[in-house]
């Protein structure tokens, strides 16, 4: 099964913000959030976007592009005997 969402760049790096290991990581590291080229996540998404653009030779999609994210997704389902 695969989990399907469509949504912008922009709305993409606002999903990473919600990860709580997002949140352990600047608890942890709280130097990160005063980087001037961003923290983490940013710097993920940039490189992420960069990527893309890389793979499909197209130039780097601007933050309000569209975006089909896929999640792979299974279930454990177990029952105490």
């Amino acid at each position: 099964v695969i989990l399907r969402k469509r949504m912008s760049w922009e709305e993409l790096l606002g999903y990473f913000r919600t990860w709580s290991p997002l949140h352990t990581f600047h608890e942890k590291h709280p130097e990160d959030l005063k980087r001037e080229d961003g923290d983490i996540a940013v710097r993920f998404w940039r490189k992420l976007k960069e990527e893309v653009a890389r793979a499909e030779g197209k130039e780097v999609p601007k933050d309000e592009d569209p975006i089909d994210i896929e999640w792979p997704l299974a279930l454990i389902l177990a029952r105490r005997a």
